[in-house]
């Protein structure tokens, strides 16, 4: 699987009309819910692998459950200036997500737990590559199994009514 931005965020952020999604109120490139703490705490030395994991952690809780892991608000629904100003950081830092079993129960609990790891705080907690994520999604014989008796909601995610 490959991923690649062809101007999705912009178009939803013209859609939606939220800066979410481009570029972060807080001064930083990038979008500041997805940013990990190393990134949020200016420790450069840190960003690596790991950092950009932490970020696949949120996009998978958002995929998986259409909602930001940070406030449990659905997709759809933008983050006030003072919530993505002032608390969302202290979240990002201190807090843990709100548990992705919550809005989507039938999420395998070992897929809720690949969440968890990808979104530790602590970058050395993390997974450390890619690589170590995908064989976390597999079987002894390299067969994707954790996802085997699950069967996602038809209304999950807001990015099912695109059009």
């Amino acid at each position: 699987v490959k991923v690649l931005d062809f101007g999705i965020a912009k178009a939803l952020a013209e859609q939606w009309g939220e800066k979410r999604f481009t570029e972060s109120v807080l001064g930083m490139p990038g979008t500041a819910g997805y940013a990990a703490p190393e990134q949020l705490e200016g420790r450069t030395k840190e960003i690596g692998a790991p950092t950009d994991l932490f970020a696949l952690g949120v996009i998978l809780y958002n995929l998986l459950t259409g909602r930001d892991p940070w406030f449990g608000k659905p997709l759809t629904e933008p983050l006030t200036r003072r919530e993505e100003m002032v608390e969302l950081p202290s979240r990002v830092l201190e807090g843990r997500a709100v548990s992705p079993r919550q809005w989507n129960p039938e999420l395998p609990e070992e897929v809720e737990a690949i969440i968890f790891k990808l979104m530790e705080k602590d970058p050395n907690r993390r997974f450390q590559s890619a690589k170590d994520v995908n064989g976390e999604f597999r079987d002894r014989n390299g067969h994707v199994a954790v996802f085997r008796d699950f069967t996602p909601r038809a209304n999950s995610s807001p990015y099912n009514n695109l059009g």
